[in-house]
């Protein structure tokens, strides 16, 4: 429990270093009026993007959505787009892999959800688990490209 007064308060993570403690404000705006039109106040530690799409329930036409990244998951913009809202949210950015100024992200693996595999750059193609988990594993051993790719250690013999 973070807080005797409050046990409802939560930690707030914005990256590995800052944390906040207590409330997330959600706030819809009509950007024409600055009229606030919507509000909603959630655990720290609950996710933005539901309690975006709540928001909107009680626009009667379409809208465009303007949003921070925590906006836009992809089950966020599948619900806005089947109400027909147009969506203007900053993508969530891409993390390297490792700290290797060439790094790779994960858009230079080539997903394929219908064949359920992951292939790597240097073409090693792995099936994706039930959980949605691709285990290159000791395929990585001897890669040029392995720096580019991870941080984790070669396997064992």
């Amino acid at each position: 429990m973070i807080s005797t007064v409050d046990p409802a308060s939560r930690h707030v993570h914005k990256n590995r270093r800052t944390y906040r403690d207590g409330f997330k404000a959600h706030v819809s705006v009509e950007p024409g009026t600055g009229l606030i039109v919507a509000t909603e106040l959630t655990a720290g530690n609950a996710p933005d993007g539901p309690t975006g799409v709540d928001l909107l329930a009680d626009e009667r036409e379409p809208v465009e959505v303007l949003a921070d990244s925590a906006y836009g998951s992809g089950e966020t913009r599948a619900e806005l787009e089947t109400a027909g809202h147009t969506q203007t949210i900053k993508p969530i950015p891409l993390q390297p892999s490792t700290d290797h100024p060439d790094a790779f992200t994960i858009d230079a693996f080539d997903i394929d959800l219908e064949a359920r595999t992951a292939t790597c750059p240097a073409g090693v193609s792995v099936p994706i688990s039930p959980k949605g988990q691709a285990t290159f594993g000791a395929r990585c051993d001897g890669c040029p490209m392995r720096p580019r790719c991870t941080r984790a250690k070669p396997a064992r013999d």
